[in-house]
């Protein structure tokens, strides 16, 4: 991992378990509550970023007002050594390039499902003023794995 390594202890309660992801600002891991058990992922803005600080945090308190089923609930926020970082709901189906590498082309009706939840939250967004910046493949993650039920 490179920003935060296995076994770090964030805020004095979250242990983190290994690396999810890393986009162009930040990176993300998986963790777990010390007291509660509860997998999460953390996100944490990387130190090239670190002028982006503001933009992270509105970024978490917009993720935070809104309540779409489509979206991660942020469960946390703070500021550590490595910098800023938000807490949310850790989503176990992988992401939508997770499921086309390793399935192939999606189902035309599951193609079109998936497209139509990412649009109920952007609506969302879009209405508080918000521009996603970075729609692709590896940012759409379900919260199942595919086929076992909706949930992109």
């Amino acid at each position: 991992m490179r920003l935060v390594q296995e076994g770090a202890l964030i805020a004095g309660r979250y242990v983190v378990e290994g690396p999810l992801g890393e986009g162009s600002t930040a990176f993300v891991a998986r963790a777990r509550h010390v007291v509660l058990g509860q997998e999460v992922a953390i996100k944490f803005l990387l130190p090239e970023a670190r002028g982006e600080g503001q933009r992270f945090l509105r970024e978490a308190q917009n993720l935070a007002a809104m309540e779409n089923v489509h979206l991660p609930r942020i469960l946390d926020f703070g500021e550590g050594p490595t910098g800023p970082f938000m807490v949310m709901e850790l989503l176990r189906g992988g992401s939508l390039a997770d499921a086309l590498r390793d399935t192939g082309p999606l189902a035309v009706a599951h193609a079109v499902d998936c497209i139509l939840q990412a649009c109920d939250a952007l609506v969302e967004a879009h209405e508080r003023g918000l521009v996603h910046r970075d729609l692709k493949p590896d940012n759409l993650v379900f919260d199942k794995p595919p086929g076992k039920g909706p949930g992109a």
